[in-house]
């Protein structure tokens, strides 16, 4: 997803939230940063998407973007339930070592369909970002590619039912501490729904 798109989707968001609750500012809202929008079922309310062969979006969601989550905290989006279990932070993992002034978070994530059809996932529906809070704004990175098996593809079906668990790992500034992964409900009708995000301390 682009900077302009996610800029654009904040400030319609922003928007609306403000002529349904007279709010002037939404928290976690805003962006610098840019991931490329590939898929159609979610995302973060401040970036990226997931995915549903379904143009429109079902009823009976039970998750809420309203408050913040936290590691092992399970989470109901509109297609699956997902859990970020733990988060480990390291120099190098699985043979990719991190660049100069960087670290690696590896986030292992499980996920379970609550949907009655098949979804397409796709590495950039998980994000991780941190706020930046001189500018009242934030910045974030997409997961590496998948270059080892305890990763999730970088496209894969969620189908019916089904439980998945792997793992994510970001390349972050190393002198930041305190972090959030984000999952943002995209639909084929490129309209969005809830955001998620799950804050932790990560040194």
């Amino acid at each position: 997803m682009t900077k302009n798109r996610i800029i654009a989707i904040t400030l319609a968001m922003t928007l609306i939230l403000s002529l349904l609750s007279g709010c002037s500012s939404v928290p976690g809202m805003g962006g610098t940063s840019s991931s490329e929008d590939k898929s159609s079922s979610s995302s973060s309310s401040s970036t990226p998407p997931s995915t549903s062969e379904d143009a429109s979006q079902p009823d009976g969601s039970t998750g809420s973007s309203d408050d913040p989550f936290y590691v092992g905290d399970t989470i109901s989006t509109i297609w699956f339930d997902f859990t970020v279990e733990s988060v480990e932070v390291c120099s190098e993992y699985e043979g990719y070592t991190a660049a100069e002034g960087t670290k690696l978070l590896v986030a292992k994530l499980s996920l379970k369909s609550t949907a009655t059809y098949s979804v397409d996932m796709y590495r950039e529906d998980f994000i991780a970002g941190w706020d930046l809070f001189e500018e009242d704004d934030y910045d974030y990175v997409e997961p590496l590619a998948n270059y080892c098996d305890a990763q999730f593809p970088d496209e894969y079906p969620l189908g019916i039912n089904e439980s998945r668990s792997g793992v994510l790992v970001y390349e972050v500034p190393a002198d930041l501490k305190d972090f959030w992964i984000n999952f943002l409900e995209y639909f084929t009708d490129d309209t969005y729904g809830d955001s998620y995000f799950v804050y932790f301390t990560a040194e």
